[in-house]
C-alpha cells in the first residue's frame, strides 16, 4: 500500500505564449510505503479524528473531495478505512433504541461542545464521559469485526 499526497505550488512566473497567460506551475509528489501494522495501529487515532471532524469530512465527502484541511492536524486523507468508520458510526445511530442517546451521538458527531450536550441530554457529567467512551469503545470493537484491527494491535491495547 502506498501512501500518496501531492503538493502543487503556482509560482508567480507568468509567461505569454501566443498572447495567452500562463503560470508555472510545479508538483511535488510525496510517495512513501506503508508498513501494514503501521496503518492499522492508526486505527484507534483515526476514530478519535473522525469523531471530532465529522460533519467536514461528510462535507468533504459530498462535495467529491478526498481530503480536508485541519490546522492542527494538518491534511487528513480520507481513504478507504475512514469512509468504513464513517459507514460503522451510522450504522451505530441506526440501530439505537433510545431516541435521546440517538440525539446524543449526533450532537457529539456534529462538534457541540460538551457543555451544550450535558444541558440537552439528561445525564449526568460522568455518565456523559462515560457514555463518550463506551460510542468509542463500540466503534473500535466495529473496526475489528471488519478486519481494520490486527490481532497484535489487540493485544498491545493498555487495559489500566
Amino acid at each position: 500500500m502506498l501512501g500518496l499526497a501531492f503538493i502543487f505550488l503556482i509560482t508567480a512566473r507568468e509567461k505569454y505564449v501566443e498572447k495567452v497567460r500562463t503560470f508555472c506551475v510545479k508538483i511535488y509528489a510525496i510517495i512513501r510505503k506503508k508498513k501494514q501494522s503501521e496503518s492499522r495501529a492508526l486505527i484507534r487515532k483515526k476514530i478519535k479524528i473522525v469523531i471530532k471532524r465529522y460533519s467536514a469530512i461528510l462535507t468533504a465527502m459530498k462535495k467529491g473531495k478526498n481530503c480536508i484541511y485541519v490546522r492542527r492536524l494538518g491534511g487528513i486523507i480520507i481513504d478507504e478505512e475512514i469512509k468504513i468508520i464513517i459507514e460503522i458510526i451510522r450504522e451505530i445511530i441506526e440501530n439505537e433504541r433510545v431516541e435521546w442517546i440517538k440525539t446524543f451521538y449526533r450532537m457529539l458527531l456534529n462538534g457541540d461542545s460538551d457543555i451544550r450536550i450535558l444541558i440537552d441530554c439528561p445525564v449526568e457529567r460522568g455518565k456523559y464521559y462515560q457514555m463518550k467512551k463506551s460510542f468509542f469503545n463500540k466503534i473500535y470493537e466495529c473496526c475489528i469485526y471488519k478486519g481494520l484491527v490486527s490481532y497484535e494491535d489487540i493485544l498491545n491495547v493498555k487495559i489500566g
